[in-house]
C-alpha cells in the first residue's frame, strides 16, 4: 500500500497553509535556489515571499494582475509574469519592483538561461531574451510553426523548447536559433497514434527527458529528447476523466517525477523503476500549482481552498 504523506512529516507552520495569503487564489510557486525562501503568486497579483525555515513573511509584493509564472534565477533574482503581459524583476532586499518589461502577447513560459538572461515565450510563439537588470530586449524571433499550442516548456540548461499543439503535434526546438530539431513524426510513435492534445508537459532538470500526458484518453510517456524514443511509459496508470493530469514536475535530482491530477491527487513516481512510493491524498481540487524543492526532499502544491500552499515530505535526502 502506498504511504500517504502525513502532515507530521513537515514543519508545524506548514500545516495551516491558508493563513499565508491575504487576497486571491494561489496560482504560481517557486523556491529560491539556496532553499531559504519560497514565493507564491495569486490571482490578485500579490506575490508573497516566506522564510522557509520559520514561515515568517518576508515580503508582500504588489502587482496589478494575476500572476501566471514565478521563477528564481540561479543568483536568487525573483521574476514574475502576469496576465497583463508584464514581466517584473523584484528586489528582495527592499521588497520593491526593480524593473518592468513586457511582451506584445501573453507570456506562456519564463526561464533564466545559464548566462543569467531572462527568456520568455508568448502564446504566438514569440521568443525573447531579456537583460533583467535594465529590461533591454537582446533578441527576438518567432517560431513560425508554433500555433494552437496547448503546452510549452523550456529547458534552459540544454537550450530546448518543447511544444504540444491541439492537433497532437509534439515538437522540440533549439531555443537559441529557433530551428525545429524534432518534428511530431519523430516523437509521435505508435503509442501516440491517436494523440489529440497534451494536458501537461515537462522537461527533466538536465533536459535529457521530456514527459507528455495525453489529455483525452490518458497515459503518460517519458521520451529521450536526443533520439525521440520512449524511455518510460506509465501504462499501469489511468489519467483520463477526473484523474486527467494537470501538472507534471521532475525532481531536480532527476530520479522522480510527480503528477497532479484533476481529482486533486498528487503521486510521486520513481523514474527508473516506474513504482509509486508516495501519494499526497486528493483534496478534490485541480492541482496546477506544484513544484519540488531544490534538494528534491519536499513537494509543494496549492492548498485545497487555494488560499495558501501545502507541503509533502517525499525523500529522506
Amino acid at each position: 500500500m502506498r504511504p500517504v504523506l502525513a502532515a507530521g512529516e513537515v514543519p508545524l507552520w506548514l500545516r495551516s497553509p491558508s493563513r499565508h495569503t491575504r487576497r486571491g487564489h494561489v496560482c504560481a510557486v517557486a523556491f529560491s535556489p539556496e532553499q531559504r525562501r519560497i514565493a507564491f503568486g495569486t490571482t490578485s497579483g500579490e506575490v508573497t515571499v516566506l522564510d522557509l525555515q520559520s514561515g515568517r513573511r518576508l515580503h508582500t509584493l504588489a502587482g496589478r494582475d494575476e500572476v501566471c509564472e514565478l521563477v528564481f534565477s540561479a543568483s536568487g533574482t525573483l521574476t514574475s509574469v502576469s496576465t497583463s503581459y508584464e514581466v517584473k524583476v523584484w528586489d528582495l532586499q527592499r521588497g520593491k519592483c526593480l524593473r518592468t518589461f513586457g511582451s506584445r502577447d501573453e507570456v506562456r513560459e519564463l526561464a533564466f538561461s545559464d548566462n543569467k538572461k531572462c527568456i520568455t515565450v508568448s502564446w504566438t510563439g514569440e521568443v525573447k531574451t531579456w537583460e533583467p537588470q535594465n529590461g533591454q530586449c537582446l533578441s527576438s524571433y518567432r517560431l513560425g510553426e508554433l500555433k494552437n499550442v496547448e503546452c510549452v516548456q523550456i529547458s534552459a540548461r540544454t537550450n530546448r523548447l518543447a511544444s504540444c499543439s491541439k492537433s497532437g503535434e509534439v515538437s522540440v526546438w533549439n531555443l537559441q536559433s529557433g530551428n525545429l530539431l524534432y518534428s511530431h513524426s519523430v516523437l509521435k510513435n505508435s503509442v501516440l497514434k491517436n494523440y489529440r492534445f497534451a494536458s501537461a508537459i515537462a522537461f527533466s532538470a538536465d533536459g535529457k527527458y521530456i514527459a507528455i500526458c495525453e489529455a483525452l484518453v490518458g497515459g503518460l510517456h517519458v521520451y529521450d529528447v536526443q533520439t525521440g524514443a520512449v524511455f518510460k511509459t506509465f501504462a499501469g496508470c489511468t489519467f483520463a476523466g477526473e484523474q486527467a493530469l494537470t501538472k507534471i514536475v521532475f525532481s531536480p535530482a532527476g530520479d522522480r517525477i510527480a503528477f497532479g491530477s484533476a481529482a486533486g491527487r498528487v503521486t510521486v513516481w520513481d523514474l527508473q523503476s516506474g513504482r509509486c512510493p508516495y501519494t499526497l491524498d486528493g483534496r478534490h481540487h485541480l492541482h496546477r500549482v506544484m513544484n519540488f524543492s531544490p534538494d528534491s526532499r519536499f513537494i509543494v502544491t496549492e492548498s485545497a481552498d487555494r488560499s495558501g500552499i501545502t507541503f509533502g515530505y517525499v525523500s529522506p535526502g
